[in-house]
């Protein structure tokens, strides 16, 4: 019924990175100053963007045509040769039957909403190193709607069928509304309904440092080194909308981080990222381009496409306490490799894998640091709200990420 390899929609590209980019620093804690950072970041999706980099609805890739040939293709031996000589007969201009003619139009939407709630906790080693781990807790939904928009034509095949002459009720009902048919082939394949769907869990753990290795004048510069272990749960082979909160594989990241002074708590921020992720294995269904609902599930060797992240900004924190920024980022991660014995199938999963993306940000907050130091506030704290705004990318979810960053210091 439905032929394309993207029906099984990976939502592997939603998972947040723990560590979040973008209004990035050099500084550090002092030495042992503990810091608990609690993130709450919040986006709604509804649209991915295509190779060519136009966005579109999540569930484009259920809103197929349904036509004669595919009517014809669900059915084997005399069955089907019954169907193409119905068809012929009634739907046949000359000699000619155009099997590409659609009776209709299947229609869907799929929205979603995730909300992920990350805990720092990070320690002064030195007056230059910090360490942090980090800790994400997932909640999320995905909301689904699957229709069929009958045409003429499928009318009057419809009509056929009932007729007394061909006395083909049954196959009649299930031609009115094709999606019951696709909810027995899910189901056939031992797959779920498509419904909505909503969960919750851990994410993927962080373990990282931070080391300020060079302060000259204007100048500082650091590194940040990470390991991330595979604690969310995987893409559901079983399941086509539900949202990974995790990429079940080990990745190490590094990142190089700047900092220009230009005027008392005015600097210039840039940063690169690179990300690197170990081979792993996990259950995937043997989908294809012409058949991408299979009941064949096998645990298989694959490794995700490594990361680029590189950004900058402008931030501005006075004397009084105000948190500023502007900024932008850009994500390139390139392609994954699956090895599942079958190459339509590695095909099929490494289609539109290598993405791109472009955010621009802001933030507005206050620190309460300054006037702890001072001695005019007893508690040092800080509150920030971040707004992180599409405005490029390819094969990848449109995400407009929100975020309540809280930061204390005991």
């Amino acid at each position: 019924m439905f032929r394309s390899s993207r029906i099984l929609i990976s939502f592997s590209m939603l998972t947040f990175t723990s560590l979040s980019y973008g209004f990035e620093h050099t500084k550090v804690l002092p030495k042992g100053v503990r810091q608990l950072n609690i993130k709450s970041i919040n986006t709604s999706i509804g649209e991915k963007s295509s190779g060519d980099g136009v966005l579109q609805p999540l569930a484009t890739a259920l809103e197929k045509d349904l036509t004669f040939q595919k009517i014809v293709d669900k059915e084997d031996g005399i069955k089907k040769m019954l169907a193409q000589a119905l068809l012929h007969q009634n739907f046949a201009e000359g000699d000619n039957l155009d099997l590409e003619k659609s009776i209709g139009h299947f229609t869907a939407d799929m929205k979603g909403n995730i909300a992920v709630t990350a805990s720092f906790l990070s320690y002064g080693v030195t007056e230059n190193l910090t360490l942090a781990l980090v800790v994400p807790y997932y909640q999320a939904k995905m909301n689904v709607d699957l229709g069929f928009a009958m045409n003429e034509t499928g009318h009057k095949f419809v009509g056929i069928l009932a007729s007394p002459a061909v006395n083909k009720v049954e196959s009649a009902i299930k031609a009115s509304n094709p999606t019951v048919g696709f909810r027995e082939k899910l189901r056939d394949n031992g797959m779920a309904d498509l419904q909505a769907w909503k969960g919750s869990g851990l994410g993927d753990i962080v373990l990282a440092s931070k080391l300020r290795f060079l302060e000259a004048g204007p100048l500082s510069m650091a590194a940040t080194n990470g390991l991330v272990f595979p604690t969310g749960a995987a893409k559901d082979p079983n399941n086509l909308i539900d949202i990974p909160f995790g990429k079940n594989s080990y990745a190490f990241f590094t990142a190089m981080l700047a900092d220009e002074s230009i005027t008392d708590g005015l600097f210039f921020n840039q940063y690169a990222k690179y990300t690197t992720r170990w081979p792993s294995r996990q259950d995937v269904r043997l989908k294809t381009a012409k058949d991408p609902i299979t009941d064949d599930v096998r645990n298989v060797n694959f490794r995700l496409g490594d990361e680029w992240e590189v950004g900058g900004s402008l931030q501005f924190e006075p004397s009084f306490g105000l948190l500023s920024g502007i900024g932008v980022t850009h994500m390139r991660k390139f392609r994954d490799h699956y090895r599942t014995s079958v190459r339509a199938s590695d095909e099929a999963w490494e289609d539109g894998t290598d993405e791109r993306a472009s955010y621009a940000e802001a933030l507005i907050g206050y620190s309460s640091l300054p006037s702890f130091k001072r001695k005019e506030f007893p508690v040092p704290f800080s509150v920030a709200l971040e707004a992180k705004q599409h405005l490029a990318s390819t094969n990848s979810v449109r995400k407009d990420m929100y975020t309540l960053d809280v930061k204390l210091y005991f």
